[in-house]
């Protein structure tokens, strides 16, 4: 007997008390805990994949731990009239979606749920819509997994028989090369000396511009320069130009994921993956008042554009709460992102404007609140009407030098009324005329050094990645993640360090597969992926199209490798006099160490990172180690079982970098951070007068 309830099926099953409250006894809600299904390992089989190379179907499998999920549903399926598939509206959820729809059966009984956030007039709405599924999407994402599968695959076999690493990805490889490329041009960067003059005037700061009509970096260039200078400059500046103009700053943009990452990690110093597992809370929804409400709209989005609908509340909101001149009236409510939208979303926005961050702070943790308070406060920034600034352009002279005064003065607070900036108010300088004389407070000469451009970090690497239109939103977290986990770069200090294995990893990439790994390519790949999302190429043809490519360079480079000798110096083993020592690696930690061929009939091994006795035991050695949560180095006890010193090291290792064992075949550089610039100290400082 067919029942008159519905199933709405999500991903996340943190959101199916707030549906199921929305949506009443008439529905069961649940959740699948993400993907379902996978495609299996194909090393088994004689190409290396689980699928054929001409027609590119993939054997998909029911992921472990999934199977009596997927057997329960089919067991009540036809209690139910409707399914209702309300998986995540992107790639990934309508992959899922698919899948549930071909185990399950349900072609003629179901309906895709799509909603952008978890509130209960989003969710009605959304029952109304009476969607199916877009397969077009479905083979964009398809795609982008066979295309990961075959180069992570392949290339990652090659990696870990010719240099010892891990693995190589279509997104990932190119994220490192953008670290090595950056590594590069400060190891290759020569600074050059500049002397920099300033001083100040009634509180005012005052800075030198030209010397000779030229810019003063080409001229200050050493310290014979300014000695001259400094006989020659008097305490007399005259007055040669005074300008006031008026300039007005555009509110900012609205938000979108890689923005938001890049705000998080810059202003509150949030990692990518804290930041995506915030926004992800923010939209699931939090408890207020015994009601889970979701107080952002989806989190992952390249879109800019807002809701009309939502355009018109913000509208409101800003007239009531700081008046009708605070609201932007040439208002473009088409904004448009430069990034390919890949799916209909908006901009990342609050779902509602009756819960402003100081009503919602007592019921979020500080960090979920400051992520809130930034999109709040943006959202309804993007409104806003432009700051208004008068600016004061002093222009003063002395001998043959040019100095400048600017100061800026804020007319109209306009958008940033909200966001509470007020840096730019000064105090302007007054009774000031052309062809006065002033005396400044003081005036000194500054040495510097040109400096190469800084390491990256987790937010520019994000923002240079989008520019160069490689990866999603949802990529991101995951590619930066890897890079650390494979020990290719380490964060410290919220930089991106280059390790040694990074760089050799990238070198051998970029030395055989330049032309697959390189930003152009992948960027071609992500717009045609896009394209395949919107029904105007073929799965197929893409597919056929790079294998072709991929394959024809996979045969030459297995031609042209010469495989390197993996012998720890030429040794025999000392326990079994049989086998050869070979450098090995650890699986948790990836750590090197030296065994022995004969394994597993001989189990001798030796540690090559020594640094000194256990201080405890006094029998074990110190080695260094990783945590099996993948975080941190540490040094312990070589006798561990036996000795529980286990003293604790972040990054500490590479002070003592010089008494690790070394030579050219070992690959045990890869937790040695290669670049590693000092700024200059114990400048020099000349006084005027």
């Amino acid at each position: 007997m067919i029942n008159n309830k519905n199933l709405v099926i999500l991903e996340s099953p943190t959101k199916c008390k707030a549906v199921q409250n929305y949506l009443g006894t008439n529905f069961d809600v649940i959740a699948t805990k993400g993907h379902i299904t996978q495609i299996p390992e194909g090393w088994r089989k004689k190409n290396g994949f689980s699928f054929d190379l001409i027609n590119f179907k993939p054997e998909y499998e029911i992921i472990r731990g999934k199977k009596t999920f997927v057997n329960a549903i089919k067991k009540n399926i036809n209690k139910y009239k409707t399914i209702y598939l309300a998986t995540d509206p992107d790639r990934e959820g309508e992959a899922i979606a698919y899948h549930l729809l071909k185990l399950l059966d349900i072609e003629n009984k179901y309906q895709r749920l799509k909603f952008n956030a978890i509130t209960k007039e989003v969710v009605l709405d959304a029952i109304k819509q009476n969607l199916k599924l877009d397969y077009n999407l479905f083979y964009s994402q398809e795609t982008r997994s066979i295309l990961d599968i075959m180069i992570g695959f392949k290339l990652s076999n090659l990696l870990q028989k010719n240099v010892n690493s891990i693995s190589a990805g279509r997104v990932q490889s190119v994220a490192l090369k953008f670290i090595v490329d950056r590594y590069l041009e400060r190891k290759n960067f020569t600074k050059s000396e500049y002397w920099n003059i300033s001083g100040t005037y009634q509180n005012c700061e005052v800075n030198i511009s030209k010397v000779d009509n030229l810019n003063f970096k080409k001229v200050l260039n050493n310290i014979d320069v300014i000695l001259k200078l400094q006989k020659k400059l008097k305490n007399q500046f005259k007055v040669i130009d005074l300008k006031n103009k008026i300039t007005f700053k555009q509110p900012p943009t609205t938000l979108t994921t890689s923005l938001i990452l890049q705000k998080a990690n810059t202003l509150f110093g949030y990692s990518v993956k804290k930041t995506n597992l915030l926004l992800q809370q923010l939209f699931e929804g939090i408890e207020i008042e015994k009601n889970l409400i979701g107080l952002i709209t989806y989190p992952r989005s390249d879109s800019k554009r807002l809701n009309p609908k939502f355009i018109k509340l913000g509208q409101e909101y800003i007239t009531k709460n700081f008046g009708l001149s605070f609201l932007n009236q040439k208002l473009k409510t088409n904004l448009k992102s430069k990034v390919k939208i890949q799916d209909a979303h908006e901009a990342i926005r609050p779902t509602t404007l009756n819960l402003n961050p100081l009503k919602a702070k007592k019921y979020l943790t500080n960090e979920q609140f400051k992520l809130y308070q930034l999109i709040f406060n943006t959202t309804i920034a993007s409104l806003m009407s432009a700051q208004k600034i008068e600016n004061q352009n002093i222009l003063l002279k002395n001998c043959n030098c040019e100095f400048k005064i600017l100061n800026k003065k804020t007319l109209f607070l306009g958008f940033q009324k909200i966001l509470k900036n007020n840096d730019l108010d000064k105090s302007f300088l007054k009774n000031l005329e052309l062809n006065q004389i002033i005396k400044l407070d003081c005036l000194n000469a500054f040495q510097k050094f040109t400096k190469p451009l800084p390491k990256y970090t987790s937010a520019t690497l994000i923002k240079k990645l989008e520019s160069s239109g490689i990866g999603r939103p949802s990529t991101y977290a995951n590619t930066i993640s890897i890079l650390i986990n494979r020990q290719y770069i380490i964060k410290k200090n919220n930089k991106l360090n280059l390790t040694k294995k990074g760089l050799i990893t990238s070198e051998f990439l970029q030395k055989y597969f330049d032309h697959i790994i390189s930003e152009n390519y992948t960027s071609q790949i992500e717009n045609q992926l896009d394209l395949i999302a919107q029904g105007q190429i073929k799965k197929n043809d893409l597919l056929t199209k790079f294998w072709k490519k991929f394959s024809h360079r996979l045969e030459e480079v297995l031609k042209l490798i010469v495989k390197k000798n993996n012998y720890y110096q030429n040794l025999t083993c000392p326990s079994c006099k049989i086998g050869k020592l070979i450098y090995k690696r650890s699986k948790i930690g990836d750590i090197p160490f030296v065994g022995c061929l004969n394994f597993p009939k001989c189990k001798y091994t030796k540690a090559l990172i020594i640094l000194q006795k256990c201080p405890q035991c006094k029998i074990g050695d110190l080695v260094l180690r990783y945590s099996k949560t993948r975080n941190d180095y540490f040094f312990g006890c070589s006798n561990y079982k036996k000795c529980p010193t286990s003293q604790i090291f972040p990054f500490e290792y590479e002070k003592h970098f010089t008494l690790f064992k070394d030579d050219e075949n070992l690959v045990l550089n890869g937790m040695y951070i290669v670049d590693d610039y000092l700024n200059e100290k114990n400048l020099k400082t000349i006084k005027f007068f």
